[in-house]
């Protein structure tokens, strides 16, 4: 398969990415609010935190990484670019 495939069947995940971002600041503002209001609420996230899973990291930073994905795969994909024969059919589709 061509790199354009790959990403052509990607793209409804990568759309989920963009309203993942507009609403990343409200949902980060959401977190604080309900930590300072609700007690229950704060110590529900702070055992989940506690768990191995988590890996001594914060909800936050957890939800942080979906946003610093994005970046990351468009940096791959001009590394992927520059490396690609000019002839490559691949070219096109990942320009």
């Amino acid at each position: 398969p061509r790199i354009g495939d790959i990403i052509q069947k990607l793209a409804p995940f990568l759309k989920m990415y963009g309203e993942y971002l507009r609403n990343f600041n409200r949902a980060l503002e959401l977190l604080t609010l309900w930590s300072e209001k609700s007690p229950p609420f704060q110590e529900l996230i702070a055992d989940i935190q506690k768990r191995k899973v988590c890996a001594n990291l914060t909800l936050q930073h957890h939800m942080l990484e979906p946003v610093q994905r994005i970046p990351r795969y468009e940096l791959l994909l001009k590394d992927y670019v520059q490396k690609l024969p000019p002839s490559s059919p691949d070219r096109g589709d990942a320009e």
